[in-house]
């Protein structure tokens, strides 16, 4: 199943690379319920917070999520960089959005 994962993910570099796309972006909430459908070919668990996920053409992968959602996402070894939040998911989510555009 890894490999799998690990396939999708050396993928999407060399999409927003051919596409000339510089950041790809997923959002989920309680992603069993709530998530771009999308998010189940990048991430083998489930978050319980609004949470946000972005690739870049770069090949750089980020994920903003709840506090209590970071462990769980760091051991995936999916992200490069893990970021939780507790009150303030907007102010950083537009942070990270300026910041990982080209």
């Amino acid at each position: 199943m890894r490999k799998i994962y690990s396939e999708k993910l050396d993928q999407i570099k060399d999409i927003l690379n051919e596409k000339n796309i510089d950041l790809w972006l997923l959002l989920g909430r309680e992603t069993m319920d709530v998530s771009d459908p999308a998010l189940r070919f990048v991430l083998p668990i489930d978050v319980m917070g609004v949470s946000a996920f972005f690739f870049t053409s770069d090949g750089k992968r980020i994920a903003l999520v709840r506090n209590q959602d970071v462990g769980g996402v760091e051991e995936t070894k999916v992200f490069s960089e893990v970021h939780g939040y507790k009150d303030n998911f907007d102010e950083m989510l537009k942070d990270m959005i300026v910041k990982n555009k080209s």
